[in-house]
């Protein structure tokens, strides 16, 4: 989570943005972002991006297997 000055990037230091990364580790693997104004909803939005991870885990890993 990166919320105003924050932000490594000056360009997006006006936004909070929440991170999370899914995949299968040393595999295949992605990011999911969403940035959003500085005060948004920041403990829904987590739970939607913890979720949002997590499914998209288990899809690849039942696509993938985990090996």
């Amino acid at each position: 989570v990166y919320i105003g000055k924050e932000n490594p990037e000056e360009i997006l230091r006006p936004y909070g943005i929440i991170i999370g990364n899914y995949g299968i580790p040393q595999q295949i693997s992605g990011t999911i972002s969403v940035i959003g104004p500085p005060r948004m909803e920041y403990a829904n939005v987590i739970g939607s991006v913890r979720f949002l991870s997590s499914f998209l885990s288990d899809l690849i890993i039942g696509v993938h297997g985990n090996s």
